[in-house]
């Protein structure tokens, strides 16, 4: 059984065109939760990253 996502499916966007892989949208929203005590944007981003297999 295969239980590899596709591509698209790792990225998360929102209706006002933000988007931004799920996993580390989920870690900025924790992030944010607990430095300021609420989901804000905040004052960084992130560098795209590529995945990479093992041969």
């Amino acid at each position: 059984m295969d239980n590899q996502h596709a591509c698209s499916s790792r990225n998360y966007t929102c209706q006002c065109g933000y988007k931004q892989h799920r996993d580390i949208h989920g870690a900025m929203n924790l992030f944010a939760k607990v430095y300021y005590g609420e989901i804000r944007p905040l004052e960084f981003t992130v560098k795209p990253f590529t995945y990479r297999r093992i041969a």
